[in-house]
């Protein structure tokens, strides 16, 4: 494992279940250089997970904490009562890809495992793979902003349509290129023929496929983007997810 400098401070709690993997990881986080703050439980007594669960969470909301860290036997009651308290975005981790994809797209910041479903050996990477991975993209933070806007009542709805419309007629020429291919590729599977030629069918299509067509490309992204905004919001996913942005 290895010291993320932008943490410093991790608040760490479990119930009975997890508390032989929380001293182990304890130790570990320390001798990593990490300031830990050990909530309870202190002993393997039997106790109720929510308390502890919460008690790291309000450490980390009130902004005295980087990171939160909460195990009980399957991770799920503490993700659950975690999430509870206002600014918290905790994520059950069981693999190094849901660690890194719980900061990457939903920049979590407490940490909830299974201390009898994952051996150590996965939880070390675990834990490492989530405290040394940042959310740096735009679109996961402002869906990361949302989450919290849908704690506090919102709005966010309006908000995030407007800003997939205003974004429209700023794709460059690289990302209108990207969503070409993706539409191309979904022609493709379903077995439509948008001709052979250009770099995604590898022949003379002609103009016949959506990577030589930027201006169309961007006309459907705007149909998109309206057809979502007067359906309140409640379409299917967006443009913007469909391409990966």
């Amino acid at each position: 494992m290895s010291k993320n400098p932008n943490i410093s401070k991790i608040a760490i709690g479990s119930d009975h279940g997890g508390f032989a993997t929380k001293q182990k990881l304890i130790a570990l986080l320390s001798r990593q250089g990490y300031d830990v703050e050990d909530v309870g439980v202190h002993k393997e007594v039997s106790v109720d997970y929510p308390l502890f669960a919460f008690k790291v969470a309000t450490l980390v909301s009130s902004g005295g904490f980087d990171r939160g860290i909460v195990i009980d036997g399957a991770g799920i009651g503490s993700c659950m009562a975690a999430n509870k308290v206002p600014g918290i975005r905790a994520a059950m981790c069981y693999d190094v890809k849901t660690a890194r994809n719980s900061r990457e797209h939903n920049n979590a910041n407490v940490l909830t495992l299974g201390g009898k479903l994952l051996e150590f050996s996965v939880i070390q990477e675990v834990v490492d793979v989530w405290l040394n991975t940042e959310c740096t993209e735009v679109r996961h933070l402002r869906r990361a902003k949302q989450i919290i806007d849908i704690e506090r009542g919102g709005p966010f709805e309006e908000a995030a349509v407007e800003t997939v419309e205003k974004n429209v007629n700023n794709l460059s020429p690289d990302d209108l290129a990207q969503i070409a291919r993706q539409i191309t590729e979904i022609l493709q599977s379903q077995g439509i023929s948008s001709g052979s030629g250009c770099t995604c069918c590898e022949g003379s299509c002609g103009g016949g496929c959506a990577e030589n067509a930027p201006q169309a490309v961007q006309e459907l992204i705007s149909v998109v983007a309206i057809t979502f905004k007067k359906q309140g919001g409640n379409g299917q996913a967006g443009a913007d997810d469909r391409a990966g942005y």
